[in-house]
Order: structure tokens, then sequence, then C-alpha cells
């Protein structure tokens, strides 16, 4: 099927592949005529290391799309599935993020949920 527009298309570049991963560094690639260019926010100094930004993707995400995984990766998520009781096809599934990841350590939707459960 086609792609829409709006969604980016994910790509193996051979040898830009190769460059190492760093949140810290922001960049974006510019594809223009053919040629494609890695422009990065940073100014690079003779001997500086040429990095890529897979950007902020858990542990899970990077290692299955890109082989590697990042110790104390600041966006690693945990997938859990709960079943809320066995006479129904009810579950839920949520992430748990990194303390300091952007969407917060444990979803709120989680708590409350565990707050009723308590109650009960």
């Amino acid at each position: 099927g086609e792609l829409s527009d709006s969604r980016p298309a994910g790509v193996l570049l051979p040898l830009i592949d190769l460059l190492n991963h760093k949140f810290e560094r922001p960049l974006h690639w510019v594809c223009e005529e053919g040629l494609l260019t890695i422009k990065t926010a940073v100014e690079l100094q003779e001997g500086d290391q040429v990095v890529n930004n897979y950007g902020a993707r858990s542990n899970f995400e990077l290692l299955l799309s890109h082989g590697f995984a990042v110790d104390g990766n600041p966006f690693d998520s945990v997938p859990i599935q709960l079943v809320c009781d066995s006479e129904s096809d009810r579950a839920y599934q949520f992430h748990i993020y990194s303390k300091g990841h952007p969407r917060g350590a444990i979803p709120a939707e989680l708590m409350g949920m565990l707050d009723r459960s308590k109650a009960s």
C-alpha cells in the first residue's frame, strides 16, 4: 500500500545506519536532488564523531528496529498487560516509563485502576 504524506517512512541506509546513536545530538535529514545531508545544530570540530539520533525511543524499540539498546535510556519503557477478570475479555495494555521520561513514570489511568482495586 501507499504511505500517507503525514507519516515518515522508515528506511535502511547503508553506511549511515552504521553511525552511533546519541539522544543529545539534535539533527535533521535533508534529501535534495538525490543527495542525503545530515544537518546538526552542533558545530563539529575536526576529529568529532558524526552520530545519528534515532529519537526518543525505548530500548525495546531500539533493539527491535536497530539492534542495540542504551544503558540508562531516559526514554525506556516496559509494556505490561493486565487482565481485569477471568470471565471477561477485557485487558489493558500500558507502558511503564523510566523516571524522567517526558510521559511520566506510571500512567495515571493505571494508577486509578490500582487505587480502585485496593478499595474493593
